[in-house]
């Protein structure tokens, strides 16, 4: 079977099966954002890892090279606060071409820091190595969790509300509007979202220490796609209410360009690291109560069902099985 058929989560499924974990310390393994071991009654580490590849992540001419910097550390820390826990320390190693310059160098790491700097992480190793053709960068980030705030995708339970913070879609008219001939003036916004990204650390915090939630996951592959991850891991249903998913305006000119729903491109947008998340009734009442959530940071787009109801979409009064499509290293992608 070639990997184009058996796709990105075909492979980390026949990695686990050949997994070996000797220490029971370890509370969270292959399969979640973060794996999650045990160092005390207190605290417990999280650890996640993230590789960026010139061509297949990024293409330097049109994305800035600090922008690179920043997204390798952004990516990782958002996994961190996607398990409820707080990024403390990084590694990081970068394969470059020898025909970069000394210039690239210094934005490539100032992008590295002033990221770590704004999440409080230290950058404390590493390694170089040259590339003989494109670029290779893959950072290593460590973090701390309060077992109590540990949260996994499999705690989605049934009647769970779903929910997303902020809005959904802005990466890829972000992305659209760099790769294109479109005026960058005319999408400033998106265009920063998708060169920096900002992970919902402190967010993430309050949900899982102050609030309580049961599901949690960051949107980097597509929202269309984090649902199934967590309805799967959780052995649960679900449906999802086209109409309730914040959809960036930035993505009306396509839309209408295509005829398609905005809420279509805002379910199939990755690298938004926004917070996807299910939580009880009970307990999203206690959220709306939260200064840091008002202003329309939630949105509750569906509800947890059990796994017979399957996987459902409503649009328009019409009900139809949840796309499965996100992005994916190994097929093709929209």
């Amino acid at each position: 079977m070639t990997l184009s058929r058996l796709g990105e989560f075909g492979i980390i499924e026949r990695i686990k099966n050949v997994q070996i974990n000797q220490s029971s310390d370890i509370h969270i393994s292959i399969g979640d954002d973060a794996a999650v071991y045990k160092i005390n009654s207190r605290k417990w580490s999280v650890i996640t890892t993230d590789a960026l590849v010139e061509g297949v992540h990024f293409d330097l001419s049109y994305t800035p090279v600090h922008s690179v910097g920043w997204k390798l550390m952004a990516i990782n820390i958002s996994d961190i606060a996607a398990m409820g826990g707080i990024p403390r320390n990084a590694v990081v190693s970068i394969a470059l071409t020898k025909s970069w310059s000394a210039k690239k160098v210094d934005l490539l790491a100032r992008g590295i820091a002033d990221c770590c700097k704004q999440y409080s992480c230290d950058l404390i190793g590493g390694d170089t190595v040259s590339s003989v053709s494109n670029v290779f960068l893959s950072a290593t980030v460590t973090g701390e969790v309060e077992p109590k705030c540990c949260i996994q995708r499999s705690g989605a339970k049934t009647g769970d509300l779903i929910c997303v913070t902020g809005v959904l879609g802005r990466a890829r008219a972000g992305l659209d509007i760099l790769s294109s001939s479109q005026r960058k003036s005319r999408g400033e916004k998106a265009v920063n979202h998708f060169l920096y990204p900002k992970p919902r650390v402190r967010e993430a915090q309050i949900l899982a220490k102050e609030v309580g939630i049961n599901a949690m996951i960051d949107i980097s592959d597509g929202l269309a796609s984090e649902i199934h991850h967590i309805c799967s891991s959780s052995k649960k249903g679900c449906i999802i209410y086209g109409n309730k998913i914040p959809a960036a305006k930035e993505l009306e000119i396509l839309s209408y360009k295509e005829k398609k729903p905005l809420f279509f491109y805002a379910m199939k947008s990755g690298e938004e690291y926004e917070l996807l998340f299910t939580i009880s009734e009970n307990n999203f009442e206690k959220l709306k109560k939260n200064k840091i959530f008002k202003n329309n940071l939630i949105s509750v787009i569906g509800k947890i069902s059990n796994k017979e109801d399957g996987m459902q979409l409503l649009d328009d009064d019409k009900k139809m099985s949840l796309p499965t499509s996100g992005w994916d290293h190994f097929k093709k992608n929209q």
